[in-house]
């Protein structure tokens, strides 16, 4: 399997109205449209940069974001990511950004299926990285980094019948924040059977209901307050033996996902 990163694509027309948001002392609900999955094929050729061409991707439903809940409570923060239909029999990859006092924070949970069949769920916490500088952009507008994971207990339920990925983390691995704000992401990669095929399709949705923070172009929403703090903050501890390498292409003023 390849593991994906984040994408930010140009705006396109929605098909439905944002359903409005609501908010409480430690729990914050956002909406979002449905049918707004956008979809690009690469394709190697011409080298060296390849080709991407822009796919319709409203038909696409499994990875199709509708609505982001936060729960923050004293000693944990819940981020619930609800789809149009989660589809069991499909790869997808969840991310949810987390925004603190202190720093910001990128939680991945990839489902893919192994070549015997069976499925497998990974979850990987880490910093927000740093947005390249112009000059580490190569000639084909693809740049790159390592992020390493943070130790951390994840909490993770996948209910295709609710349609809902749902990601928990105590407190205490965000170093106890006072406050967040939360976005997310989803991602399909489509690939032939072929292992010398080097094409492939990708689909991807973000949440957009919120404020865009940073270059990387991600969506939050409000700031959520804890109900209470337990405990001291600590620092995390960072897991040297894991890490994921990560790729990204810059089209027309934006980032999306790069081949592996």
């Amino acid at each position: 399997m390849r593991w994906p990163s984040r994408a930010a694509l140009g705006a396109v027309a929605l098909s439905v109205a944002l359903l409005p948001s609501t908010a409480e002392a430690d729990r914050w609900t956002g909406g979002d449209a449905e049918g707004d999955v956008r979809g690009w094929h690469y394709s190697p050729e011409p080298k060296p940069c390849g080709t991407d061409t822009v796919v319709n991707g409203s038909a696409e439903v499994t990875n199709d974001i509708t609505g982001l809940e936060v729960r923050h409570t004293r000693r944990s923060l819940v981020m619930t990511t609800t789809f149009r239909d989660l589809d069991p029999d499909l790869e997808v990859m969840v991310t949810n950004y987390v925004r603190t006092p202190r720093g910001g924070y990128w939680l991945d949970l990839v489902r893919f299926q192994r070549p015997n069949g069976t499925w497998r769920v990974l979850t990987f916490l880490s910093k927000a990285p740093r947005y390249p500088d112009p000059d580490q952009v190569n000639e084909c507008g693809a740049f790159g980094f390592v992020s390493t994971g943070l130790r951390c207990r994840i909490g993770r339920e996948i209910d295709p019948v609710g349609d809902v990925v749902r990601l928990t983390l105590p407190r205490t691995c965000l170093q106890s924040p006072d406050w967040v704000r939360v976005g997310a992401d989803a991602v399909r990669f489509v690939e032939t059977d072929d292992p010398d095929d080097e094409t492939f399709t990708v689909f991807s949705d973000d949440f957009d209901g919120g404020t865009v923070l940073t270059k990387w172009k991600i969506s939050y929403g409000p700031r959520v307050h804890s109900t209470g703090v337990v405990g001291p903050s600590g620092d995390m501890e960072p897991l040297r033996t894991r890490s994921t390498a990560r790729r990204f292409k810059v089209v027309d003023g934006t980032r999306q996902f790069a081949h592996r």
